[in-house]
């Protein structure tokens, strides 16, 4: 299980979430494990049985008890209550001090499973799954964090756009570089770092967080966008497929240095000829183009260079006049 799916689970809105800050406000502590197999119930013992739904409501009055309360894969129903769970301290090695946390912790590798402990002392909720731990913030911290994060993203964003509109007038000149097409997808990828980080925050949000995920969405659908387009355009030349890939491993701090995606984009060229787009990326902008429109002007010009030199009456017999006069109107902006 990933982070953000983890994050998923608590996220606030969520009748588990809704107990978590119950039982932290109240200053109790607590111990909540999931059973994910019969194992993880051989190291139970004493308790009783529940079987109810989960609520916020009988979560946090079963949190008063002294004991582990056990619930479902699906973190739906509370299965037991006041239990004592007593796992490898030989074998499972746990840094945590407080005997709640160090259960969860040592439970959570054993059977890698998702145990949470919250602090009477810190208020502090903590998630151990698998070898991990992650703490939960308040609703104040992590929308001062999106914030943050979100100001960040907007920056890269305009950056991202400056290079589009730059990359717009290459186009139309017939001068684009390997050069311009490698800080593009620079740039796209670090927004895809930081679009990352701002996502795993949303995940915690839940229903808090639904307003900031389509103001995120409507950024990244633009830039998507002009990437699929961008690729269409030069498929020709170099292996997008492979590129992909290989961005896909870089680690952040290696996408900041140009050296090293020009390795990668040098690596996967089909042709030493001049780039030389086809025009969808160009003819995707004109807004009273369908995609039909622009599949049947590339499937005819074959690039965007022929499209500039083609005789208007060519294009009419494609569009019609009204059409073809957006075309040579938009073009002629350059």
């Amino acid at each position: 299980m990933e982070k953000r799916e983890v994050l998923k689970i608590f996220a606030y809105g969520s009748e588990l979430r809704n107990a978590i800050d119950k039982i932290t406000k109240a200053g109790r502590g607590a111990l909540i494990i999931m059973v994910n197999s019969q194992k993880l119930k051989n190291i139970c013992s004493g308790g009783f049985r529940i079987d109810h739904v989960l609520t916020e409501e009988k979560l946090a009055e079963l949190a008063k008890l002294d004991g582990a309360i056990l619930v479902d894969e699906n973190f739906k129903k509370i299965l037991y209550a006041n239990v004592l769970v007593t796992p490898d301290i030989k074998k499972i090695n746990s840094d945590e001090t407080g005997t709640r946390h160090q259960a969860a912790e040592r439970t959570a590798k054993q059977f890698e499973t998702l145990a949470l402990a919250v602090s009477e002392k810190t208020k502090i909720a903590t998630i151990y799954y698998k070898n991990k731990k992650l703490k939960l913030s308040t609703l104040n911290e992590l929308f001062t964090k999106t914030g943050d994060a979100l100001k960040i993203l907007e920056k890269h964003e305009e950056i991202f756009q400056e290079l589009i509109k730059k990359f717009d007038v290459s186009e139309i000149l017939e001068l684009v570089t390997m050069d311009d097409i490698v800080l593009i997808f620079q740039r796209k990828k670090i927004i895809d770092f930081v679009s990352d980080i701002v996502s795993m925050y949303l995940a915690e949000l839940g229903k808090e967080g639904k307003l900031i995920e389509l103001q995120l969405k409507e950024g990244m659908n633009f830039i998507h966008r002009e990437i699929n387009l961008m690729i269409k355009d030069y498929e020709e030349y170099l292996n997008f497929d492979s590129i992909i890939k290989d961005l896909e491993k870089l680690q952040y701090d290696d996408v900041l240095d140009k050296e090293v995606l020009f390795k990668i984009f040098l690596s996967r060229k089909k042709s030493d000829e001049q780039l030389v787009p086809k025009g969808y990326r160009t003819l995707r902008n004109i807004p009273i183009l369908s995609e039909d429109n622009i599949s049947q002007i590339v499937a005819e010009f074959h690039s965007l260079k022929k499209l500039m030199l083609v005789d208007e009456g060519e294009l009419k017999k494609i569009l019609g006049e009204r059409k073809t006069r957006s075309v040579k109107e938009y073009l002629l902006k350059f």
